[in-house]
């Protein structure tokens, strides 16, 4: 989608990307849905986590499963034909919150990303009250990569300012991509 280019184009441009996703050409993937889409992804992110295990004996970074879970869920909204507002960037007069994805349409809608929760959920619920306050309307979700976090998240939603949970490696996603679309 060509309004999307300047978010794929420093997509591309991360060193994950390059290392693991660019030989499988993303964007002429013969799309279904999200969900047909994240798994195929995330399996190549996978095998590229094995081999890169093999090759150097430890794990890849947690912050580059971060990257490739971000790459995979731009592709989603451009896949979609969702137009991306901003990206990884701080909000402007909302300090130190900088979510994910911003997507505008009659609302906004706040999206974080998380390959696991650990704590780090606190970190997108204190973000979506503050998104909140400059934008009351605004809808805040969470999207996870571990079945079992998101899971247990979910049980917390009714005290939390997140509005949704979702688990990106299951039908949530499309639901995620419907309520957005």
């Amino acid at each position: 989608m060509i309004q999307n280019k300047i978010f794929i184009d420093r997509l591309k441009n991360k060193t994950i990307y390059k290392d693991c996703f660019e030989v499988h050409n993303l964007d002429s993937y013969a799309y279904i849905d999200a969900e047909s889409f994240f798994k195929y992804a995330w399996s190549i992110y996978i095998k590229y986590q094995n081999k890169y295990y093999a090759i150097n004996n430890k794990k890849v970074n947690n912050s580059t499963n971060g990257q490739a879970f971000e790459i995979i869920f731009g592709f989603v909204l451009d896949h979609e034909n969702i137009l991306i507002d901003s990206m990884d960037s701080e909000v402007p007069s909302i300090p130190l919150v900088r979510p994910d994805f911003i997507v505008k349409k009659n609302i906004n809608f706040f999206i974080s990303l998380k390959t696991t929760i650990r704590e780090r959920w606190k970190q997108a619920d204190w973000e979506s009250l503050k998104y909140k306050k400059k934008f009351p309307d605004a809808e805040c979700y969470l999207l996870v990569n571990n079945k079992q976090d998101c899971e247990s998240l979910k049980k917390k939603i009714s005290i939390l300012d997140i509005d949704r949970v979702y688990y990106a490696g299951s039908k949530d996603i499309n639901t995620l991509i419907a309520k957005i679309k």
